[in-house]
Formats: structure tokens, sequence, C-alpha cells
């Protein structure tokens, strides 16, 4: 997929979230290699859309590349922690929760 066709279907993928279709957001976000993208915020959107769909385990996984492209992100480490426990994954949600506490342990949001 080049790069044109990847924002086209990124802008379909917004679009369908902000119109409450994220059962279809989430089908057009499978067709795209998540693999490829940088952008930690656009793989934190698609990992919302996953949780939207219910499908937490899919989005789980696009959280963990965002973990491995920005490890000190507080936003990707909670995210990370309260979708580990929505899976039922106590332990890992644990040692996500641990080191959001490192990075920011001021943070009181």
């Amino acid at each position: 997929m080049d790069k044109a066709e990847y924002r086209i279907k990124l802008e379909q993928v917004r679009a369908c979230a902000e119109n409450g279709d994220f059962q279809g957001a989430a089908k057009i976000a499978d067709t795209i290699d998540w693999h490829r993208v940088k952008s930690v915020r656009t793989l934190c959107m698609i990992s919302e859309i996953y949780e939207a769909d219910k499908r937490y385990e899919d989005g789980l996984e696009i959280l963990e590349q965002a973990y491995r492209r920005s490890p000190q992100s507080k936003t990707v480490l909670y995210r990370l922690a309260d979708v580990s426990v929505k899976t039922g994954n106590l332990s890992d949600a644990k040692q996500y929760y641990a080191a959001f506490e490192e990075v920011a342990p001021q943070d009181t949001s």
C-alpha cells in the first residue's frame, strides 16, 4: 500500500469513527499494515476504535506497537494497563501500571 492509499483509508477510518460506525472503521483498519505506521497518535486512535468494537486483543496489539515506538508515553502506558484489565491479563496490567507510575509519579489523572 502506498502513502496515498494509506491516507485515503485512514480518512475513511476517521469518518466512520466520527459517525459512530466503529465496526466499519475496524473493518477498514484491518486492511492496513499497522507495523509500518510510525505515528503513536494514529496507533492509539486505532486501538480506541478496536476497543469500541469490543476487539480488545486487537487494540492491545496495536497499543503494544505504539509502546515499542514510544516507551515513555504516559498515555500509551495507561491505555495498555486499561486494555490489559479488559482482556483479563492482570499481571500485564500491573506491569504497565507500574511503568506508568515510574514515568509519571506525580500524575494525578
